[in-house]
């Protein structure tokens, strides 16, 4: 018995799965509990490579030929640049599912071009959201020469930390959402929003109140919102690209401070929602396509707030739903989303307060 295809690669938090097809048809010999079907290297940066043994005993059955077993990851002092899975047999080549040989030989950027190639577009990134948590964590951990690219993965890390919903992982990425402020220093305003400390701050914020709400720490997380307000009302040298995050926070910001019955700061967040969207549009380049499109975001978020500043003093059933909020202000997928909402719809006060 051997192995005919490696299927998927999940990176875990210190460790490996792997999804295998395995050929039955393969020498009997091969198929005793103790047989070994290959080997698993892991290269890391500092020229360290550790290998394992994948035995046939390791492998638990998901259906028809195909098996999936995890391996821990061996601990070093520098980042995993790659992981190489070997037939034991030469003879045998193992076939790989499209492109997973390729990204399994590069799990680390070794500089700035690199992490940009592998990273930095999402089109690009591969994996679950658990091999994204585990890249990015690489990078914001070892990558200290390039602290833009430090910070760009910082937010990846968090994203992907709210999905995965653990506690572990938000507190981890909190951690390093702090951090990340202060390597903003060695940043200044640049044309591109990955150098521009403007943009890159906004960007934080954001990914910090994700992060706070997923941890059900709503003081945390209304205290953000405020620092985001507060950020916004001073002048920004392009609002062009920060208005993205800027707005949905604070719309967002705008509904919460109502719900609690502050209408007064509620009118703040609202006003300067809609005018991070003129300003927007002030600064754009047209173009510049991508950035430019994102003008829709604002736009959205823009229009809700007007609702929200018309509607105010009203009843409460004319102003927009949480849901309505939430689908235009958080910056994760559905499921994620409606899981966020419910959080929320937890930590709000009774309704009698506002009413």
């Amino acid at each position: 018995m051997t192995i005919r295809r490696l299927l998927d690669a999940e990176l875990l938090q210190g460790s490996i799965a792997l999804t295998i097809e395995i050929d039955p048809m393969a020498s009997k010999a091969h198929s005793r509990p103790d047989a070994i079907l290959g080997r698993v290297s892991f290269e890391f940066i500092r020229s360290l490579t550790v290998d394992a043994d994948l035995h046939f005993k390791s492998l638990v059955l998901v259906r028809g030929a195909t098996y999936r077993t995890t391996l821990p990851i061996p601990r070093a002092d520098g980042p995993l640049r790659a992981v190489r899975i070997t037939a034991e047999q030469a003879e045998n080549t193992i076939l790989f599912e499209e492109g997973l040989d390729s990204r399994l030989a590069r799990l680390y950027p070794l500089d700035g071009p690199d992490y940009v190639d592998l990273l930095a577009s999402h089109t690009r990134r591969w994996g679950s959201a658990n091999t994204r948590y585990f890249l990015a964590e690489q990078v914001t951990r070892f990558f200290v020469d390039h602290p833009e690219h430090r910070i760009g993965a910082s937010l990846i890390q968090a994203y992907k930390a709210v999905e995965l919903g653990k506690a572990g992982l938000i507190e981890a990425a909190l951690g390093i959402n702090q951090a990340a402020f202060g390597w903003l220093d060695t940043l200044s305003v640049d044309w591109h929003p990955r150098r521009n400390s403007e943009h890159l701050e906004v960007s934080l914020l954001t990914a910090k109140w994700h992060l706070e709400l997923a941890g059900r720490d709503i003081q945390a997380f209304r205290a953000t919102l405020h620092r985001m307000l507060t950020l916004t009302s001073t002048p920004k040298a392009d609002y062009a690209t920060l208005a993205y995050s800027a707005s949905k926070s604070l719309l967002l910001g705008g509904w919460l401070e109502w719900r609690h019955g502050d209408e007064v700061a509620a009118k703040l967040f609202w006003n300067q929602t809609v005018a991070m969207f003129k300003l927007a549009v002030r600064d754009a380049d047209p173009y510049r396509a991508v950035l430019f499109r994102e003008l829709e975001h604002s736009l959205k978020a823009a229009w809700l707030a007007g609702l929200c500043l018309r509607n105010l003093g009203k009843r409460r059933n004319d102003m927009p739903t949480l849901e309505q909020i939430i689908d235009n202000a958080v910056r994760v997928p559905g499921r994620t989303r409606r899981h966020l909402q419910t959080i929320l719809e937890e930590l709000l006060p009774p309704v009698a307060v506002i009413e």
